[in-house]
């Protein structure tokens, strides 16, 4: 699950290589990337900003250390619009992993490159599995500095086996967001999370990547708060948790809810209910997506178990809601930086 899978001086390169005119040279010089045409160099320096959210990009420019008169270019696996926004706005140039670019520097090179976008709303990252991001998202949802459960009562909690929890907590260690301490065995051993910031960062890239299993829905909403209270009448709780605009417009509001409401929807409640008898019990039917007034999405393993009651409806816990969030386009990204800010916190 490495943070950074591409050297962005390589990224830069491979841009310049199609882009640059035949009289024109790239090359490396320590940290940075060289442009040479008609005996003047132009001196680039990448920097990393991951999966390319706008928290990314900001975190990226504090850190970034650029040599005396070299143009600072971000570089991403795909920048968010969120991201692209900034970066248009404060003039900083940019390269995607893909190949897509934005370039301008005072020595007058200039590249714009845009590629088509992939089918999926965020690139894969590589070593995440099911099993890793269930372990991470419990841990995400626990209170800031409260140990790791140890692993067999983390495993009870998140419904895997012994063996699979402790794989991903291992692999949790290795890239540093918990660490151990103490003994390795015994009562004084226990395990921290080191970093929730990065691993809230990691995970939540990874979750709003993820193809989910929707279903488009409509019903006479009408008022958004008074459709959901008539819902909890008749859906039982542990079935269903809200997410998205609705979600924020109670947990954190930022803006006005916009699009369908989105609901994640077990395939089956404690009663034995079917989704086709849920549905039937809410009024909703089936709809082209044009038309949906309320999608459902197949929960994760940990979306219900982990979401609170507000006003009597399950809302999902703040992180899943985070990385929801991020999948909503740019005014999506500031809401969830909003609710990052105000509630989350790391």
């Amino acid at each position: 699950m490495p943070e950074r899978t591409d050297d962005p001086r390589d990224a830069v390169l491979r841009v310049l290589a199609e882009s640059l005119p035949q009289d024109a040279e790239a090359g490396v010089d320590g940290t940075d990337v060289t442009v040479t045409s008609h005996g003047r160099t132009t001196r680039l320096a990448p920097v990393w900003a991951g999966a390319g959210f706008p928290r990314d990009v900001r975190n990226a420019l504090r850190t970034a250390d650029p040599t005396a008169g070299a143009v600072i270019v971000v570089v991403a696996r795909r920048l968010s619009p969120g991201a692209r926004r900034d970066l248009q706005a404060a003039g900083v140039a940019w390269v995607q992993t893909d190949g897509s670019a934005r370039l301008s520097t005072p020595s007058g090179l200039v590249v714009a490159r845009d590629l088509p976008p992939t089918p999926q709303a965020r690139p894969a990252q590589a070593g995440w599995t099911t099993a890793t991001a269930d372990v991470a998202e419990l841990l995400l949802t626990r209170p800031p500095g409260e140990p790791v459960p140890p692993v067999r009562a983390a495993a009870a909690m998140v419904g895997l086996s012994p063996a699979a929890t402790s794989r991903a907590l291992t692999t949790l260690d290795h890239e540093g967001w918990t660490t151990k301490e103490g003994p390795r065995r015994g009562a004084g051993a226990r395990r921290l999370v080191a970093d929730a910031g990065a691993l809230l960062d990691a995970w939540s890239a990874w979750s709003s990547g993820r193809p989910r299993r929707r279903v488009a829905t409509h019903a006479l909403v009408g008022d958004v708060d008074t459709w959901l209270d008539r819902l909890t009448t008749v859906w039982p709780t542990q079935s269903w948790a809200l997410t998205g605009w609705a979600a924020a417009a109670r947990r954190a509001a930022f803006a006005d809810p916009v699009g369908p409401v989105e609901i994640y929807l077990t395939a089956q409640d404690t009663q034995g209910q079917d989704r086709t008898s849920l549905l039937r019990a809410a009024g909703l039917r089936t709809v082209d997506d044009e038309a949906a007034r309320v999608v459902l999405v197949a929960p994760e393993r940990l979306t219900l178990r982990t979401s609170h009651l507000d006003h009597g409806v399950p809302i999902v816990s703040d992180v899943r809601l985070y990385a929801d969030l991020l999948t909503s386009g740019v005014r999506g990204e500031d809401a969830a930086e909003h609710l990052r800010t105000t509630r989350i916190g790391f």
